[in-house]
Formats: C-alpha cells, structure tokens, sequence
C-alpha cells in the first residue's frame, strides 16, 4: 500500500577502477570538486563521517573464495 510506510533511502553507488593505483589517484590524490548536498554531515567530501554514515567494499575481479561453489545442499 503505497504511503502506508516511511521511505528510506539507501544510495548504492558501484564504482570501477583499472587497479587501486587509479582509485587512489581518484579519491584520495585528487578527487573532483564536489557540491556539498543538504543532507552531509561533514563539510569535506565524502561529507559522512567514514566507519560511521557508511561502508566501503573492494572486491577482486577474481575473488579469493566461490561460495557459489563451495556450497553444500541441504536436504
């Protein structure tokens, strides 16, 4: 039923670098000027506080473990 809940938004955001070498050059060495939005609680991008309003995940292309693999079915 629409409206019947509050809404919340999560911002998913997947980005691709050629090797952390690019991304660090990206994000961290020199990043491109960012509008500071209305809802950041911190002046300086990434305008949340890190470990705390978000979370960052850096997957290999070839990942160490196939859990799709090493699955077991149960009966």
């Amino acid at each position: 039923m629409p409206g019947r809940y509050p809404v919340e938004w999560v911002r998913l955001t997947e980005l691709w670098y050629e090797d952390f070498n690019s991304w660090k050059k990206a994000v961290i060495d020199s990043p491109p000027h960012y509008t500071k939005p209305p809802w950041a609680t911190r002046d300086k991008y990434p305008f949340l506080e890190p470990y705390t309003d978000f979370a960052s995940t850096f997957i290999l292309e070839r990942p160490d473990h196939d859990y799709m693999r090493d699955a077991h079915s149960y009966p």
